[in-house]
């Protein structure tokens, strides 16, 4: 078919357009005066959607054409119908607006064929799916399209040195053990356990509780003598025991010299465990000229026994550690009964503490940066090639610059443990759109909206100050009516709540510093309640990254760990070569960050939540621009909030801190909806179809300020919120500050 040269309406006319017809000039469709057309605002994404509410009846030629289209594709057919109208002045077709067609609406009868028509089909697919999690690297989209391969980049993570307490304190129902060595030929005998301590906290996987029956001896020990089972990495650790003491009672027979002692020992060749080393904390000898000798071994029987230690020590891949009850004894020939040394040792009691300075090698992890992953969502949804962002694109992808946020790379659990397609256990990164917006809203103020360019759309995805510019793009001419004027109850928030859905709290460490948590703050908004969250489903925090990248392949290489499904967020910065880097203090901060351990290899600082709740700070501010002497004020965490930071060009602020309201960057907005009445003209229409250079870029007007004068006859300004533009024009918008 092609286009049919005739009018049906003087000055308004339909066209059906599809992939099996040309542009076909319909009949007037029956209901098109009453065409509920409506500009809204998305709560969430902030874009504004056109709505198309209305029922219309097509016949005739339209009739035809779209039982034709029907019964080639059925429902899933997308029938764009554009609407246009003369321009009053120079009489030439001009689009007024455009949608689609729901073939799922499809009803046929007499002749007449009725349908709903909608805005577009990019929105009503994603509307559809955007909760729909998919794999990234997946070769089809949700219909069938086959698409190209997935982009995927690389990160060298060159570690987060993390500090790792674990720590022991003594049963008071298992507080004895006994030792004994026995012989009849006069030979030399040895004899070890592991002093009965608990584990209480675990920041070591080879941490574990002593089990005080497993015995030793002089050169070997057993796994239940451990503190410290076959060490996965070299390492070195600090063990401190405090207020160590036990009372010893003593029975022997035909000895001819004897030691009890307390030592610190490493043993080697994992689980042979093999003496390597042994420190002696405490030594009662008969021979009192050893140096080691603390007392006299006889001395002590029936007394009570105390000291403290601070050892370091270095250990091996394949070491263990032990404190361990030792005792030896030279026992004469005695062939009648044998000779015999023993110690009963009871009310052992005291605490362990072991400490590390932690660090694992540098491995390298494949990573997704956020335009190639939005990219591919919305393709594997649609099946078209339809993203654009300024904020997450990239020079060598064809942007001016680098977007603020276009760096931050995603990388699952699996990845960061180096696994990769050819593995078994491996399953590739899997997401949703809306858990992308989710995050990336978090942690950047991100907006999402959708734009035409000619007659194809495109998914937007801006710093959310896109979508509420402080330029003028649409004047209205004339005086509104019917004004009112509502306060905004949902501008206004009497808390906080921002950060992330998982970090802080591990399995693996006890006393952590890690800042990525979720954070709560309060404001001085007391008549009535209303949280402004902002959680983020994808992780930022480098312990966690950092304890799951421990985990490496190369050694775990059939084991899960709880992080490979996980969705981690990295701060990247370009490298020398294409392998990406993390980014560092040095790379955004004034001065090295305070409060946390190691600030030289801590990483994803930006992404902090105060830092984070600062780059919101304009839609916070909104609703306390009347107490600017009044603070925002820090009132939990779930992470570590100790943390200080000083981004360049701004104040330091602790995560656990308050920032006054005047710090706030200046709200754009006020907490207050202005309704009236104004009629949209021709030219007015265009002006909301239009676009504004602004900086060099293109802004489309209704994200722009609408300007009008209202009931006092002064000029003002608002955000559209919401137009109705039948009839007299029903308007609603957010008054800007």
């Amino acid at each position: 078919m092609s286009i049919i040269n005739q009018e049906y309406n003087d000055r308004v006319r339909y066209i059906l357009q599809n992939q099996h017809i040309d542009s076909v000039i319909v009949t007037e469709p029956v209901g098109w005066e009453s065409d509920d057309k409506e500009y809204d605002r998305d709560d969430k994404y902030h874009g504004v959607f056109v709505k198309m509410s209305n029922n219309l009846k097509f016949i005739e030629n339209g009739y035809e054409t779209l039982k034709f289209i029907y019964e080639i594709g059925g429902i899933n057919e997308d029938i764009r119908l554009v609407k246009e109208e003369k321009h009053p002045k120079t009489d030439i077709w001009t689009r007024v607006y455009d949608g689609y067609l729901d073939m799922s609406t499809y009803t046929e009868e007499s002749k007449t064929i009725s349908i709903k028509f909608n805005s577009g089909g990019i929105e009503a697919v994603l509307k559809a799916r955007e909760k729909e999690a998919v794999e990234l690297s997946r070769l089809t989209s949700l219909d069938g399209k086959v698409l190209d391969p997935l982009s995927i980049n690389e990160v060298e993570l060159d570690g987060r040195r993390i500090f790792l307490k674990s720590s022991w304190e003594y049963d008071e129902f298992e507080d004895e053990a006994t030792l004994s060595v026995f012989s009849n030929d006069g030979n030399t005998r040895s004899q070890t356990c592991g002093l009965p301590l608990k584990l209480i906290n675990q920041s070591h996987e080879e941490a574990q509780s002593v089990i005080p029956i497993s015995k030793g001896d002089r050169d070997n020990g057993v796994t239940g003598m451990m503190v410290f089972a076959i060490s996965e990495n070299d390492r070195q650790i600090r063990i401190k025991g405090n207020n160590i003491s036990f009372k010893t009672e003593i029975s022997r027979s035909e000895v001819q010299w004897a030691w009890l002692s307390v030592c610190l020992t490493t043993y080697t060749n994992g689980s042979d465990y093999d003496l390597k080393d042994r420190k002696f904390l405490f030594r009662a000898d008969t021979n009192t000229g050893n140096p080691d000798v603390t007392m006299y071994l006889w001395d002590i029987i029936g007394e009570t026994v105390s000291f403290n230690f601070d050892e370091t020590i270095n250990i091996e891949r394949g070491d263990s550690v032990a404190l361990e009850f030792y005792i030896r004894a030279d026992l004469q020939d005695f062939i009648f009964g044998g000779a015999r040394f023993t110690t009963e040792l009871s009310e052992i009691k005291g605490d362990l503490v072991l400490e590390e300075d932690s660090f694992f090698e540098k491995t390298n992890s494949k990573v997704i940066l956020p335009h190639e992953a939005c990219e591919r969502l919305v393709e594997i949804y649609t099946g078209q090639k339809a993203f654009y962002s300024d904020v997450l694109g990239r020079t060598d992808i064809g942007y001016q610059v680098d977007g603020k946020a276009s760096l931050n790379g995603l990388a699952h659990g699996l990845s960061i443990r180096g696994f990769t397609e050819e593995d078994e256990l491996f399953k590739p990164l899997t997401t949703s759109l809306s858990d992308f917006m989710d995050s990336f809203s978090t942690t950047w103020n991100l907006g999402l909206g959708i734009e035409k360019i000619g007659f194809r759309e495109r998914v937007r995805i801006e710093d959310l100050s896109y979508f509420y510019n402080r330029n003028t793009t649409i004047k209205l001419p004339n005086q509104v009516k019917k004004v009112k004027r509502t306060v905004s109850t949902k501008h206004f928030y009497s808390s906080i709540l921002i950060g992330y859905e998982k970090g802080g709290n591990y399995d693996e460490a006890y006393g952590l510093d890690e800042y990525n948590g979720q954070s709560n703050f309060t404001t001085i908004i007391s008549k009535l309640t209303n949280v402004f969250s902002k959680l983020s489903k994808y992780r930022a925090d480098s312990y966690g990254l950092e304890f799951c990248r421990r985990k490496y392949k190369l050694r775990y290489s059939t084991e899960d760990s709880q992080y490979d499904k996980d969705i981690f967020k990295i701060d990247l910065k370009r490298g020398v070569t294409s392998v990406f880097n993390l980014r560092k203090w040095d790379d955004d901060f004034e001065q090295l960050p305070t409060g946390t351990f190691s600030p030289e290899t801590a990483y994803n600082l930006r992404l902090t939540p105060f830092n984070c709740m600062l780059r919101h700070g304009w839609e916070i501010s909104a609703g306390l621009t009347k107490y600017i002497t009044d603070y925002v004020r820090y009132a939990s965490s779930s992470a570590s909030s100790r943390l200080k930071t000083k981004l360049i060009g701004s104040n330091e602020y602790a995560e656990n801190g308050n920032i006054i309201n005047s710090e706030l960057p200046r709200a754009r907005y006020v907490p207050e909806f202005v309704e009236f009445e104004h009629e949209v003209t021709f030219n007015i229409s265009q002006q909301l179809q239009g676009e504004t250079i602004i900086l060099g870029k293109k802004i489309p007007n209704i994200y722009g300020c609408i300007e009008f004068i209202n009931e006092n006859n002064e000029k003002e300004k608002g955000f559209l919120m919401n137009l109705k533009p039948n009839g007299n024009g029903k308007w609603k918008v957010l008054k800007a500050n």
